[in-house]
């Protein structure tokens, strides 16, 4: 299975941000068919156990797909190899101060150029969001389902689907 195709079979799973965040309840996990490293930038300094617990809730989402997700940490402040071999995408996390990107996206899509493309999620409003929603404990899962929102865009380009992972709420 390609990497766009194993996205979109994601992408269409029926499952909206809330349904993502409950991953304990996800069945029907497939053998992976892709390799997929994605580099995180923790640009925003966030713990290491919310990332570890982000990347678990996002790998089950991809892995349910057929991508095997292997996460690499990049330091603060520096930037993801350029070239990987393989298939590789980049992951920065931000303060959305960071970014001047509008209320209330929780992240973006960034593309500079052709091989300058990179998902961005905003670590605050994440948090901000589990407040609100009064699921702070739940704040990992919710990252880990902005993550495969916002990396899915690298994949799938800027379109919404009208239910699942890549809903646009």
């Amino acid at each position: 299975m390609g990497i766009r195709k194993g996205i979109a079979y994601v992408a269409l799973l029926g499952m909206g941000l809330a349904g993502c965040c409950q991953g304990n309840a996800q069945t029907g996990i497939h053998q992976p068919d892709l390799d997929l490293t994605v580099w995180v930038e923790n640009w925003a300094g966030a713990p290491l156990v919310l990332l570890a617990g982000a990347n678990g809730a996002a790998g089950k989402v991809f892995l349910k797909a057929g991508v095997q997700v292997h996460w690499r940490a990049v330091s603060a402040g520096e930037r993801a190899p350029r070239s990987w071999p393989g298939a590789s995408l980049i992951l920065r996390i931000l303060e959305s101060k960071d970014a001047g990107f509008p209320e209330p996206s929780l992240g973006f899509r960034w593309q500079r150029g052709p091989d300058d493309a990179r998902a961005i999620v905003f670590i605050d409003r994440i948090e901000q969001f589990a407040r609100r929603s009064n699921v702070r404990s739940e704040t990992a899962a919710i990252l880990g389902c902005a993550m495969v929102h916002e990396l899915g865009h690298l994949l799938l380009g800027p379109a919404h689907s009208r239910e699942g992972v890549m809903r646009a709420e």
